[in-house]
């Protein structure tokens, strides 16, 4: 997450403003091993994508999980997912899953 907020630029300064912020404090919380403390933090992505702003949420958390807004966020046309709808992350599968979102998650957040 911190790497892909390095590399995310946006034209509106208050975003990228936000989204620099952001990055400083996810990099503070990792490193003070909590990362689900800048979920506050992260409310800039939901300006950008929401469905994404619900799977990064899920994800940071303390008992992370992967929120059904993943596969709304990689453009399946889905858009409109339930805010309880959630799986503990469990196997393998899922954990590609994870990785194949954080790729595609700079050009999620261009669109």
């Amino acid at each position: 997450m911190i790497s892909v907020l390095s590399e995310l630029r946006c034209d509106d300064r208050d975003i990228q403003s936000g989204l620099n912020a952001l990055r400083v404090e996810m990099a503070k919380r990792w490193q003070a091993g909590a990362p689900w403390q800048a979920r506050e933090a992260l409310d800039v992505i939901m300006i950008l994508d929401m469905p994404a702003w619900a799977t990064l949420l899920g994800l940071i958390d303390e008992c992370p999980v992967i929120h059904a807004a993943l596969a709304a966020s990689r453009g399946s046309g889905t858009r409109a997912v339930s805010a309880s709808a959630f799986e503990f992350i469990s196997d393998n599968t899922q954990i590609a899953s994870v990785r194949e979102f954080m790729q595609s998650l700079p050009e999620t957040l261009r669109r």
